[in-house]
């Protein structure tokens, strides 16, 4: 599998954070769109970035590798004679979550390089807000970071997360590649009471089971098995091409079933559907209403 994270060491920049920056898919190759994310709460905050984008500043990507754009280009990364002043628009962006930040590129395409130079080189950029100090100023910025490109080696599950080792306050990405699902035998499929015929599930007709253990081996669940398709905070959010995704904290996500002073030690997701809630009739046969494989997360630190 890809790399998720950056690499732990950066020339300059010290030790580098797991989790603070992932893809959205986590696979992918390099004329492909992707959504670069960054989690800022996990970069080193050396020059202030997490206190500048709470104060409300538009975040912006400035990037130089696999390719930096000239001046006069339309994705120069700054405009004018201080272009590190004055950010581009095009390079605005998308606020996430409070710290959490994105942005939408084809790589190939962005970069005007080869997938071969993308694979070669990977993308490296910072992020600051359209003002990065300078000129006498203090700068304004993150550390230098980095999404590694690698071609895929390994087929992945349907479901799956990343990062797998995150720290306490990493932004999780659950996957559900429901296009890749194994629906053999009516798996994670929605059934026709009066003829028993499968077809296949709707964009809002994929939940996650969601489970945490804690230290002390004890379980605790938003909702049962039964339950889950009932809870409209567990519905996965439909992307399209048949993927399904949620982006979560797991301490603020699990906050309301964990007793004061549990210490998380892994979580567990297990995509799944209702259709045995809207097509009870047992005549059909039993088919697997989940994904076979579940999603578990071991914590970095726990």
């Amino acid at each position: 599998m890809k790399k998720l994270v950056l690499a732990t060491t950066a020339l300059f920049s010290g030790m580098i954070a797991l989790g603070q920056v992932t893809s959205d898919p986590p696979d992918f190759t390099p004329d492909q769109e992707i959504k670069i994310i960054v989690d800022l709460n996990a970069t080193s905050n050396d020059w202030g970035i997490v206190e500048i984008a709470t104060s409300g500043e538009d975040m912006y990507i400035w990037t130089w590798s696999p390719a930096e754009h000239p001046e006069g280009h339309p994705l120069v990364n700054g405009i004018g004679s201080q272009a590190w002043k004055n950010s581009n628009e095009a390079l605005k962006m998308t606020k996430e979550s409070e710290g959490v930040y994105s942005y939408t590129m084809i790589p190939t395409e962005f970069y005007e390089v080869d997938a071969s130079t993308v694979y070669d080189q990977d993308i490296h950029f910072l992020v600051k807000p359209k003002d990065g100090g300078g000129y006498g100023d203090p700068d304004r910025k993150t550390e230098d970071l980095m999404l590694a490109v690698d071609p895929a080696i390994t087929v992945k599950d349907p479901g799956f997360a990343f990062p797998l080792a995150p720290a306490s306050d990493d932004v999780i990405a659950i996957i559900y590649e429901y296009s890749r699902e194994d629906t053999t035998g009516g798996r994670m499929t929605k059934r026709d009471a009066s003829t028993c015929a499968s077809s296949l599930l709707g964009p809002d007709e994929v939940w996650m089971y969601a489970e945490v253990t804690t230290t002390d081996s004890t379980t605790h669940n938003i909702s049962t098995f039964f339950t889950t398709p009932n809870n409209p905070d567990l519905l996965m959010d439909y992307q399209g091409d048949g993927v399904c995704t949620r982006y979560i904290v797991h301490e603020e996500f699990f906050a309301g079933v964990l007793p004061a002073g549990a210490v998380i030690d892994r979580v567990r997701f297990v995509p799944m559907t209702n259709y045995f809630l809207t097509n009870p009739d047992v005549s059909c046969g039993v088919a697997e209403n989940r994904t076979e494989k579940d999603i578990m997360i071991q914590l970095a630190c726990p």
